[in-house]
């Protein structure tokens, strides 16, 4: 077996994706790697962690509204067509990726617009 290849527990189908997953987490878990977000400890009260990303995503969205609408006022009204013109302007992503209609589509959604 290579060294990209999982083991396949025992009557797993070739197929099976989740009993490779499940068999490459046991095999992570086995090397001591931590799994999970540390943020998401149980017991944990996550709503303030909550509230935190909800506030940052709500000002990424305002910020792209800067963007989007001289473009609205110069007819572009399609999340596509927002899309494509935030692409080619060369503006990204919080992530670093092109938009698309439905990360658009999303952010006006989160700004009551859609």
């Amino acid at each position: 077996m290579g060294e990209t290849e999982t083991a396949k527990p025992k009557g797993a189908k070739p197929d099976d994706f989740g009993a490779r997953v499940a068999a490459g987490l046991a095999k992570a878990r086995e090397r001591g790697v931590k799994l999970g977000s540390p943020l998401a400890v149980p017991g944990r009260d996550m709503t303030a962690l909550h509230a935190i990303r909800q506030r940052k995503a709500m000002l990424r969205a305002r910020r792209l509204a800067k963007h989007l609408a001289p473009l609205v006022r110069a007819g572009t009204i399609s999340c596509h067509g927002l899309a494509r013109q935030l692409n080619l302007q060369g503006i990204r992503t919080e992530r670093g990726r092109q938009w698309s209609a439905k990360t658009i589509a999303e952010q006006l959604r989160r700004l009551g617009v859609y």
